[in-house]
């Protein structure tokens, strides 16, 4: 398993003043992507391939990349979609084609976690602290994958995730400018805030947990929580979406996540639980089109990806 190391965990936890706070998700950018791609479907003239490049944190991150037609002349606007837990991006096609639709190359890549099991996102050990960073690292660079290819304007760039995916966007939007537009769906802050109850305290499994190995967790995790770095992000590319019934976001803890959105962030609630209603899709995409010049939703996007 790739845990932390002594160094990094005190690099973290006890050396904010020595480092750089952004520090954790620094990679090379430089770094040969060594992408590789094959075509597994092409419908309504959207090109659907298997995608796979190296992490800055070892291996590969897997994915998928949707490439509509380009007009002669011009570029498109790019995404990164970023999928829930547990959950990996097989299913995440409907969606992305949906995005692809409105004049977006649209990339997804496998989470650190999915790449190892995808029905295993957690462990509270600090492997999930290495894991989360590794996913943001690798969401930089499925950033870079968009930004060098000649049909993408590097200006024009989004990002849309869901559940988890919601909260390591929210993450992202602290340390990453070239996103101007992030959709964060059914999102919180993050694992911790995710077990915190509305007192204060925690819920299950936290609270069931040695307390050694809870501080240990804890310890890994805060630093590179959403409550750290979503404050440093730009409000004004912000989209936030939950649901007031949601049972797996809890409305206490999404209302936590609104609370520390920066200045500008469009908050959006729906009377929903953690499937939010269709119309929230178009939502999304006229979020988007403002922010990237994607086409604008029609009444038949109401309906959202799931016909």
């Amino acid at each position: 398993m790739n845990w932390l190391t002594p160094c990094l965990l005190l690099a973290l936890v006890a050396c904010p003043a020595v480092a750089r706070e952004d520090a954790p998700f620094d990679y090379d950018p430089s770094a040969a992507l060594r992408l590789q791609s094959a075509l597994v479907r092409e419908a309504e003239g959207i090109r659907t391939y298997a995608i796979s490049f190296d992490s800055p944190r070892g291996g590969r991150v897997t994915g998928k990349l949707f490439v509509p037609p380009v007009p002669a002349g011009q570029r498109l606007a790019g995404v990164v979609m970023a999928h829930g837990a547990p959950g990996s991006t097989e299913h995440m096609d409907p969606r992305a084609l949906f995005v692809a639709r409105k004049g977006a190359v649209v990339i997804g890549i496998d989470a650190a976690f999915a790449r190892r099991d995808p029905r295993d996102p957690i462990s509270f050990t600090p492997r999930d602290a290495e894991e989360q960073i590794q996913t943001i690292v690798d969401m930089r660079r499925a950033i870079d994958v968009l930004v060098a290819r000649p049909d993408v304007d590097p200006t024009r760039i989004g990002f849309i995730g869901g559940s988890y995916g919601a909260a390591m966007g929210g993450i992202l939007a602290g340390v990453e400018p070239r996103v101007r537009a992030f959709v964060l769906a059914v999102g919180d802050a993050g694992f911790i805030a995710h077990f915190t109850a509305s007192g204060g305290g925690w819920l299950p499994p936290v609270s069931e947990l040695p307390a050694l190995q809870r501080e240990a967790w804890l310890a890994a995790m805060r630093p590179i929580s959403g409550e750290v770095f979503f404050p440093r992000a730009d409000g004004a590319r912000v989209l936030l979406q939950n649901g007031r019934l949601d049972e797996a976001v809890l409305p206490h803890v999404a209302a936590a996540f609104h609370a520390i959105a920066p200045e500008g962030t469009e908050k959006r609630w729906y009377d929903a639980g953690h499937r939010l209603p269709p119309s929230h899709f178009a939502d999304q995409l006229e979020f988007l089109h403002r922010r990237i010049g994607t086409a604008a939703p029609t009444k038949e996007d109401l309906a959202g990806p799931y016909r």
